[in-house]
């Protein structure tokens, strides 16, 4: 019987195979995860860096569905749980490649603290 690693704990027997003992299966199931207090009141801040010739997809469905986001808990504070801020390399608008303009909010040197920084895609990356 051979079993996907975890999948044995929520799936039962039902069709898993097992894996044979080692080392590292041994020492993975083990270890605990390293984790850092994280403050959920307090909104995330998302930076989404913007340029010329980005994919506007890859900017606009990450911004949407932070946006849409709700808190878990069901009284949740005034604010959205997620501030997500457009970073250029300065302040002028960009230009997707369908032709979408964008306005940074910022500039790279003048962003505030992150929490997370995405990169899209795009043909201005493969200049």
């Amino acid at each position: 019987m051979t079993e996907i690693v975890g999948l044995k704990s929520c799936c039962g027997d039902a069709g898993g195979v097992s894996l044979p003992q080692s080392r590292f299966r041994r020492s993975a199931m083990r270890a605990k995860p390293k984790t850092r207090p994280v403050d959920t009141s307090a909104p995330r801040t998302i930076g989404m860096l913007v340029y010329d010739g980005v994919n506007g997809l890859d900017v606009i469905g990450p911004l949407e569905a932070f946006a849409s986001a709700a808190w878990s808990d069901p009284k949740p504070p005034p604010e959205q749980p997620y501030r997500t801020l457009l970073i250029g390399l300065d302040r002028n608008a960009v230009t997707t490649e369908s032709g979408v303009q964008l306005l940074p909010h910022h500039r790279c040197d003048d962003a505030p603290p992150l929490d997370t920084l995405i990169g899209p895609g795009g043909a201005g990356l493969r200049v």
